[in-house]
């Protein structure tokens, strides 16, 4: 390679480094963790961390009797799933360039991703080893593709 063949290789490089910083890394991260966080849903937990048990499902209480004659699919769906799924389905996320920016564009899933005085905290989207893990190890593998 001459120097001149190996200036154009390593200005090229840059340019897709560049490129992946601010543009790929981000949607790849993005991506990653919106999927994850839709997966708490499912798993009805936080990256393991189980929530607090819904009334509805435990029968005697108030909240069972009050759905189980109305809705009875109440008393055996999920935590926070809804008979909509709108709040799982409002996990999303933005980009700038070198960032991502996950959020569900409810009103109310601040107040349980966070809890209040009457509603326990049900932690959906927030940092995790997990997450961070998985994001890692996907930007690594694309970015040693980028300086081959």
């Amino acid at each position: 390679m001459t120097f001149e063949e190996f200036s154009i290789h390593i200005k090229e490089m840059g340019e897709k480094a560049e490129q992946f910083v601010n543009k790929d890394a981000p949607d790849y991260a993005g991506n990653i963790a919106v999927e994850k966080f839709k997966k708490n849903f499912e798993d009805e937990g936080f990256f393991g961390n189980k929530w607090q048990e819904v009334q509805r499902r435990q029968p005697g209480t108030k909240a069972y009797k009050a759905v189980v004659n109305r809705h009875p699919a109440d008393t055996q769906r999920k935590i926070l799933t809804g008979r909509t799924g709108n709040l799982r389905n409002s996990i999303n996320y933005r980009t700038q360039p070198g960032v991502a920016t996950v959020y569900s564009d409810t009103t109310y899933g601040k107040y349980h991703n966070e809890g209040t005085n009457k509603l326990p905290k049900r932690e959906f989207i927030g940092d995790s080893p997990e997450l961070e893990r998985a994001v890692t190890e996907k930007l690594d593998a694309k970015l040693k593709e980028i300086i081959k």
